[in-house]
């Protein structure tokens, strides 16, 4: 929202991210966001700015029953807001430009900085499905497979930890707000991930819902979609074994083989989206 008020410019991961977060989570009227949006975008266009606004946030009718099955006041119900900067803002570059209060503390904690005063309590499944209360992106229900090869599911509900830390000078609600709405710690198994990645640099006890190498902020951006090597043993519990930071590749591999035989229509293949498309024809060339 600040890069929204200074340049009057957001991409459209945040802009779908704020307005879900605004409807789903913080309750309020979505057309209160959609005018906000229209004031301040320079490339503002009533069919993307309300017309998604309608489409993607407004709950859906099938979205009644789940609910009413599922307690979502109990913590936030837009997990992109979480799930997608572990893979689209891997180095934190654009949160910590936007947010810089943050940039005194590990990449781990700049993330997920409520971990200054919550710890992990309840373990839930996050994975998405077709009208889950968890996920506004309608890709992100039907598109599992392959869009999220990469995320294990699972997600901790949080309760207040007694012995609150302190990074530095750095004081949650002081120096930076209290989460509005209740986190989540998003389960991550590093080696899955599929780009280059910052993550893993506070102690593996204080963070038991991520796991697997950590990253290394010198390495290239994306990690390399070569030629998997072969191996034969995929490990034990958590992502965890011999396969290591070549598990992506092995992972979106399967992913990409699995969405080409579920996404073919008669003998031809029908995919949702033009990446996953460039991938399915290169297995099936």
């Amino acid at each position: 929202m600040r890069e929204l008020a200074i340049t009057g410019y957001m991409s459209h991961l945040h802009r779908q991210c704020c307005a879900a977060f605004l409807v789903r989570d913080l309750r309020l009227d979505w057309r209160m966001g959609a005018e906000h949006f229209e004031s301040c975008l320079l490339d503002h266009t009533p069919d993307a700015n309300w017309g998604n606004g309608a489409y993607r946030i407004l709950q859906r009718p099938g979205l009644v029953e789940s609910r009413r099955e599922y307690p979502v006041e109990e913590h936030i119900t837009t997990v992109e807001c979480i799930a997608w900067p572990a893979v689209h803002d891997a180095h934190l570059e654009h949160t910590l430009l936007w947010v810089p209060e943050l940039k005194g503390l590990p990449h781990d904690i700049a993330r997920e900085p409520w971990r200054l005063e919550a710890v992990s309590n309840k373990r839930i499944k996050v994975k998405p499905y077709k009208d889950s209360p968890l996920w506004f992106c309608a890709a992100n229900r039907v598109n599992w497979d392959y869009e999220y090869f990469w995320l294990p599911g699972h997600a901790w509900t949080l309760r207040r930890n007694e012995e609150t830390k302190e990074e530095s000078c750095f004081s949650l609600g002081h120096d930076y707000p209290r989460p509005m709405v209740p986190a989540l710690n998003l389960e991550i198994d590093l080696d899955a991930l599929p780009v280059c990645h910052s993550w893993g640099d506070t102690d593996s006890k204080e963070r038991p819902h991520i796991w697997g190498t950590p990253g290394n902020p010198n390495e290239s951006h994306q990690r390399s979609m070569a030629t998997v090597p072969n191996h034969s043993s995929k490990g034990k519990g958590k992502g965890k074994g011999k396969l290591g930071k070549d598990r992506s590749a092995h992972l979106r591999q399967n992913a990409y083989e699995k969405g080409y035989e579920k996404n073919r229509f008669g003998n031809k293949p029908y995919v949702a989206s033009e990446f996953y498309g460039a991938q399915a024809r290169s297995i099936g060339a």
